[in-house]
């Protein structure tokens, strides 16, 4: 057997699950329909993060995924964490799936194995508690947590959720702004909205001593630089540019669409 057919003969099973993956793939599609989301503060200084994330499966899956935008450690390196860590991390408290799946977690991203699940909707249940979640500053205290990230490869249709405080809020920001329309009634935050592609952060500001007196353990960050005007002026500033940025892109389609 002469060289260059041997090396067919080699490269043949490759090229073929190549092809097969190709002809699977085209064969499956799948929706994000919905994420609930619910963020309560606890007096010891912990937020608890809910969150269920429904699926419409067209073809077979095996996995699910959801990255967490902080570092997840062991539960049993919270304290080691708690006294070193000068950044905000999760622990994951609850982890499961309708239908059953086997929970997975790995650095920065938490899954569900299903195995194989074809052509029917799915819910992966998620729970984490976050420690140093809030910074406290000058004259303010600051959750600024982003919701959604940007790594999914569908849209995700609706967003709801609510954000328990401990205390009622000084200031209230949702970014984008113009995606996410939210209620306030005490220290409840009542969001939702249909983010598409688009990230969703919140920033909440609560008052210095009002949130320092509703904790019992001292689980946050601090920075001394960190001023209520600051965010205040950062968010206006972020809504005009937003909106100018947005505009912009509307003309611009406009001019393309008007020369072709």
């Amino acid at each position: 057997m002469n060289i260059r057919l041997k090396s067919i003969f080699i490269i043949m099973p490759f090229f073929m699950i190549f092809i097969f993956s190709l002809f699977y793939a085209e064969g499956r599609d799948y929706q994000l329909t919905n994420n609930n989301v619910s963020i309560e503060f606890h007096n010891d200084s912990t937020i608890l993060v809910k969150e269920s994330i429904t699926y419409n499966f067209e073809g077979c899956f095996s996995e699910v995924y959801r990255n967490i935008n902080i570092q997840i450690v062991n539960s049993e390196n919270v304290y080691s964490m708690l006294e070193s860590s000068n950044e905000p991390f999760a622990v994951i408290s609850d982890i499961n799936c309708n239908p059953e799946c086997q929970a997975i977690e790995r650095p920065n991203e938490i899954a569900g194995n299903f195995g194989n699940i074809c052509d029917q909707e799915a819910k992966f249940n998620v729970a984490y508690n976050i420690y140093k979640g809030v910074v406290v500053g000058q004259d303010v205290a600051e959750f600024h947590y982003k919701i959604l990230g940007e790594e999914w490869d569908k849209p995700l249709e609706n967003l709801n959720g609510e954000i328990i405080l401990p205390i009622n809020p000084d200031g209230v920001y949702f970014n984008p702004s113009n995606i996410i329309n939210y209620s306030l009634e005490n220290n409840v935050i009542t969001f939702s909205g249909k983010p598409g592609n688009s990230y969703v952060e919140v920033r909440v500001l609560m008052p210095k001593e009002g949130y320092l007196g509703s904790i019992s353990n001292q689980y946050y960050l601090t920075n001394e630089n960190l001023k209520k005007e600051d965010i205040t002026k950062i968010q206006e500033d972020y809504k005009i540019n937003y909106t100018l940025v947005t505009v912009i892109s509307i003309v611009f389609m406009l001019v393309i669409l008007f020369f072709i």
